[in-house]
């Protein structure tokens, strides 16, 4: 499977790269430029252990009147306030430029996790346009266990710039991604800017400034009157697009072990330049009680479960054996290590075991297989297309990471119902 990849949009993949045994980012997932069909480093998914609100001790008359209980103080939640804004010079050398011309810059406000365990979020387009989005992050996997939004979509893109240059080869259409409206409103996003604790797949915790610091320098700086420690990488190389160099810098407050700043420049000799900005601008301490976490009217626009095994015992295999159905007459059985990237390494998840097997569905496009002891067969794709273009067998379960609505791609996890839409 061919991996057109530029350096643009590295963001939170890049950073998620860095990490051992790596879950994915999708999201604030700043979305590399690459082939529709080929495989996609998608957005992290990363694990949280999310605690529990901060109940503060009354003082010694409140615990004599009570009975020597110590009578909660109501919650708090933390609130971050960023400033985000991209900047992209498209050159699309020997390519279709799209480019809707749409907002590049937003105000975005973060509230959480309350006593339930939300994260929201409020977009801010220049034109007053609001997106908000309430997330519930999984407690047990390393993505969102559900997700409401005022769009009836995962990505509402909401007016924001979204360009892309095209090229045609043989009759398929490729599409790199260059600006792309902010990972915020897609439910991603606030992990690094929130005292949340990010876990690895063996429980330990990250520590995001050893992550940062690896083949980086180190600057000090104040930002806000707090002094910042700020690492900066820097990569360049030549690929199939030409010259490529990228700088990430990120400006890090290592006493309260927090990001306040971070900034993406990217060039590709083919494709054109990029800035991406985050900043923070403002942080406070609230009580849940001034904000509101309802969902009301909103709609649910993800939902873990549909991705997880049913705790109703199910039929794990169909009448057909799975090797004998047709679906699987030209499969090759393959290894994890045969896996093409670490998006789909992080979809498959498998284990000591597992049966791999890889169809090649289209020309540089593959369908794979996870057959597993008491679970369901299970079948997976980075194009939502690639997947729906062969029949679900009866009881399997197919999921996919792009998807193309209304001529836009878009990235995420997709079941084969919603891919079928």
């Amino acid at each position: 499977m061919s991996d057109h990849r530029s350096r643009f949009r590295e963001g939170f993949e890049q950073l998620l790269s860095e990490m051992p045994d790596p879950p994915s980012l999708d999201a604030l997932s700043s979305r590399p430029a690459e082939l529709q069909d080929s495989p996609r480093r998608r957005g992290a998914l990363v694990a949280f252990a999310m605690g529990a609100a901060v109940v503060l001790v009354a003082g010694a008359a409140l615990l004599a009147l009570h009975g020597g209980q110590d009578p909660a103080q109501p919650a708090n939640v933390e609130y971050v306030k960023l400033e985000w804004s991209q900047h992209f010079e498209l050159r699309c050398l020997g390519m279709e430029i799209v480019d809707n011309g749409g907002f590049d810059d937003a105000v975005i406000e973060i509230w959480g996790p309350n006593t339930d365990n939300l994260i929201r979020m409020d977009t801010t387009a220049p034109d007053g346009t609001v997106t908000r989005v309430v997330v519930e992050p999984s407690t047990t996997t390393f993505s969102e266990q559900r997700i409401w939004s005022t769009g009836t979509k995962r990505f509402n893109e909401a007016g924001y710039r979204v360009s892309d240059c095209l090229e045609e080869n043989s009759g398929n259409t490729s599409s790199f991604a260059m600006a792309q409206p902010p990972e915020f409103i897609s439910g991603s996003g606030y992990e690094l800017w929130l005292p949340i604790i990010q876990r690895a797949r063996d429980g330990s915790v990250l520590d995001l400034e050893e992550i940062y610091s690896r083949d980086a320098t180190a600057r000090t700086e104040v930002w806000r009157g707090t002094p910042v420690t700020v690492y900066a990488t820097e990569r360049s190389g030549t690929d199939e697009m030409g010259d490529f160099s990228s700088t990430f810098e990120r400006w890090y407050d290592s006493d309260r072990q927090r990001l306040e700043k971070w900034i993406i420049e990217s060039d590709n000799e083919v494709l054109g330049s990029g800035t991406t900005t985050y900043t923070v601008i403002d942080r406070q301490t609230l009580p849940e009680s001034n904000v509101s976490f309802e969902m009301d009217d909103l709609t649910l626009v993800f939902d873990q479960s549909e991705y997880e095994t049913s705790d109703v015992e199910v039929s794990v295999t169909t009448s057909i054996p799975p090797l004998g159905l047709p679906l699987m007459l030209d499969a090759v059985e393959i290894t994890t290590a045969d896996i093409p990237n670490g998006d789909l390494e992080e979809l498959i998840a498998p284990e000591e075991g597992d049966q791999l097997y890889v169809i090649h569905a289209t020309e540089g496009a593959s369908i794979y297989v996870r057959l597993r002891a008491a679970d369901r067969h299970r079948m997976y794709a980075t194009s939502c297309d690639v997947l729906t273009s062969v029949e679900l067998p009866e009881a399997w379960i197919g999921t996919c990471l792009e998807r193309t609505v209304e001529g836009q791609r878009i990235t995420g996890k997709f079941s084969y119902r919603e891919a079928s839409e």
